[in-house]
């Protein structure tokens, strides 16, 4: 019996070393890996692991940060995120969007206007004056100096490169309010009584199952959660100031964001509430304007309603936004008082015809 016993731990322990080697990444130190895909093609190009030793063998930088609510400083030191890039042969002024994914499930996504942050980010292994950085940080920590911490990452285990031009072939666009009939439905009660939604509840029922989404905020923050494992905790969760937040069991704090009003992914968008005036001039600024920012003309643009029988009516405002007397989304508040059976908003663009 003896004999079998010891035989029986032998074989475990072996399993047990033999799954922690298969999940160890490659090389002698930690690291992480970095995978380059294409922007029109979506296939993978390259695939590196990047090990403690690569990144200390690059030129030593530091970047500066503040501490969020005391009048002190930090210095980082590191590698420049950007000649970081170039061991794997990819320039910062090709890079379309950025994902990056620690352990735990957190991601940080930056694209657009974000990716200017990448001229002063480092990859930092070390801060002055800190003893806990093991702790804290773990082996190494993303810092983006010109952007909200939230975009840090703390130990990543992988980065996502895509790279090239943005080849947008977006003609049609559908604006949703949470209050209509097919989406009301899907605001249920918590546990303390309070309205909330599965954000893959809501992604589905618009026939957007596992995309990527965006949030924007009242304090203006534009931010794009990637969808993967832990996407199906987060929650929108009512807020007494009539805002949502995004929430969830076992979502990293990291990933919980306040004070959001208007939700968008692939060719629709979902506002969850009635906007200031405040949220308004952000929703034209940051998403809307955008958006269609590329095209010169607001000739071919087509505003239509969809009702809930699937009649389609065409806006009889569609000219004043023309020409600048009504801004969308007041066409979309006065076109919601006179059709109370709204399904959704869509807009139509054919170009300069």
């Amino acid at each position: 019996m003896k004999n079998i016993l010891i035989l029986l731990f032998i074989s475990l322990t072996s399993i047990f070393l033999s799954e922690q080697a298969v999940s160890q990444t490659p090389g002698e130190k930690p690291g992480f890996w970095i995978e380059v895909y294409n922007n029109n093609s979506q296939n993978l190009i390259s695939k590196t692991f990047i090990n403690f030793g690569l990144l200390k063998n690059l030129p030593l930088d530091s970047a500066l940060t503040s501490v969020k609510n005391e009048q002190a400083t930090i210095t980082w030191y590191g590698a420049i995120l950007c000649e970081l890039f170039e061991t794997v042969d990819v320039s910062c002024e090709k890079i379309h969007k950025l994902s990056i994914s620690a352990p735990d499930g957190y991601t940080s996504v930056l694209s657009g206007e974000l990716l200017s942050s990448l001229k002063t980010a480092i990859c930092a292994y070390k801060a002055q004056h800190d003893r806990k950085w093991s702790q804290d940080y773990g082996d190494m920590r993303l810092i983006f100096p010109d952007l909200r911490s939230m975009y840090w990452v703390n130990n990543p285990n992988k980065i996502v490169i895509t790279i090239g031009e943005n080849q947008s072939t977006l003609n049609q666009y559908q604006f949703y309010f949470l209050d209509n009939e097919k989406l009301s439905r899907l605001v249920k009660k918590d546990k303390n009584g309070n309205p909330c939604l599965v954000i893959d509840d809501l992604l589905f029922e618009l026939n957007l199952p596992k995309n990527n989404f965006h949030v924007l905020t009242s304090d203006g923050l534009f931010r794009e959660y990637p969808q993967n494992d832990i996407n199906r905790y987060l929650q929108l969760q009512k807020q007494e100031s009539v805002s949502w937040e995004i929430n969830g069991i076992n979502v990293p704090p990291g990933l919980k964001t306040r004070e959001v009003f208007f939700i968008s992914s692939g060719n629709k968008g979902i506002f969850l509430k009635d906007l200031t005036e405040n949220e308004q001039q952000k929703w034209e600024r940051i998403f809307w304007q955008p958006l269609f920012g590329g095209n010169n003309s607001l000739a071919g643009l087509r505003i239509e309603l969809v009702l809930n029988d699937n009649r389609i009516i065409q806006s009889k405002l569609t000219n004043q936004f023309r020409e600048g007397i009504i801004s969308l989304y007041r066409l979309f508040e006065e076109q919601r008082k006179k059709f109370v059976d709204l399904k959704f908003f869509m807009i139509n663009w054919r170009g300069n015809q």
